[in-house]
């Protein structure tokens, strides 16, 4: 038999560990640079969340602000007091019209009387006479302070600010502004750069009021039975897909995940919106786009591959150089010297062999009991 060698082994054996160990690593480091972009993501679909709501104390102030200048009117209070619609609405259209030409996303004005009989929409001067039934108002009309949140009205789906309007210590009556809510989300997106959208829960809305407010419903009333889209910044993308259950949503919200669509990375996020009198009444997706992150993760887990492998390469050059120095050449020499046996093997099973014959006990000691 040929005289053989360990090194094929042993070589096999340190390359097959120095590559085991750099892949292992490779995937680790991939891994948790996969989570500390999914955890950045996240943080920032928080952060738009947290704007969501900030903004939106940024817009009541504003309006609460511009309510009090409608109260201040004298002219306006008078016209309202003698019942003359017609009057009320030529003077309060200018104003109506300069507040729009400085902030075009204020959409409503309302003149409320005090049983919250609609005397005059100012927006839309043909519509009055029906009784506003929304939260904003009743809290308004109970605790007699300013009151706001996002409601349906007659008119539109919109963040609202409610203000009791007093003549003296008499309440005559309330003066009402609103955004509409697609105005809103417009003004986040072009704050943040990401997408949103709104749901709303069905048991909060009226149906034949969604459907004339926004014609056709958008064809999102039938969509769920209990939920319904009321706006989104896009409408593709899946942004709007969420069949939860938006009572099992945290309060500090929930990221949904990512996806690839269109060579696009995107991570999705819904958090609960509540009411003025503070229910869950709907949640707000919100959708970033992480394309830029995410190659950089792509193109870093491709370097991080070619590292580990340049690193494997070099390591088990060094590795084996170490070995044949340290290890290998004088085995080889001990081997020959002691064991130049003609039957071939490597150097571990010629000096075994020689092991056995200068120690036959051993070898009977390895034999099976005689019976």
């Amino acid at each position: 038999m040929a005289r053989g060698s360990i090194r094929p082994v042993l070589a096999l054996a340190v390359g097959a560990a120095l590559t085991g160990t750099g892949l292992a690593t490779a995937l680790l480091a991939g891994e948790l640079g996969e989570r500390a972009v999914e955890d950045a993501s996240a943080a920032s679909l928080r952060e738009a969340a947290g704007l969501f709501a900030s903004l939106e104390r940024v817009e009541v102030q504003k309006m609460s602000a511009l309510l009090e200048d409608v109260r201040s009117r004298s002219d306006l209070r008078d016209a309202f007091l003698a019942g003359d619609r017609a009057r009320l609405l030529a003077l309060a259209a200018p104003v109506f019209d300069r507040i729009r030409a400085q902030d075009p996303v204020v959409t409503h004005l309302y003149f409320i009387e005090p049983n919250r009989t609609c005397f005059l929409r100012v927006h839309s001067p043909d519509l009055y006479g029906d009784r506003i039934e929304r939260m904003t108002l009743a809290r308004a009309a109970e605790t007699g302070n300013t009151s706001s949140g996002m409601e349906l009205g007659q008119t539109a789906y919109a963040l609202r600010v409610v203000r009791p309007w007093f003549a003296g210590v008499r309440l005559i009556g309330f003066v009402e502004m609103a955004e509409e809510i697609g105005h809103f989300l417009v003004r986040m997106k072009q704050e943040t750069g990401n997408d949103f959208g709104l749901l709303a829960k069905k048991k909060y809305l009226d149906e034949k009021t969604w459907y004339r407010v926004i014609p056709g419903g958008r064809d999102t009333w039938k969509a769920r039975p209990d939920v319904v889209v009321v706006d989104s910044t896009s409408y593709g993308e899946g942004l709007i897909d969420y069949h939860g259950d938006l009572d099992a949503i945290p309060e500090t919200g929930k990221v949904l995940g990512e996806a690839l669509r269109n060579g696009r990375a995107l991570i999705r996020g819904i958090f609960p919106v509540r009411d003025a009198a503070d229910r869950r009444v709907g949640a707000l997706l919100v959708q970033q786009d992480f394309t830029r992150m995410h190659a950089a993760l792509e193109r870093g887990r491709v370097h991080m591959a070619t590292a580990v492998l340049i690193a494997s390469v070099v390591g088990f050059g060094l590795a084996w150089l170490l070995l044949e120095l340290l290890l290998l050449r004088r085995l080889a020499r001990v081997a020959d010297a002691l064991a130049p046996d003609p039957a071939g093997g490597d150097e571990l099973q010629r000096l075994s062999r020689l092991a056995a014959l200068r120690h036959p006990a051993a070898r009977q000691s390895d034999a099976p009991p005689e019976r």
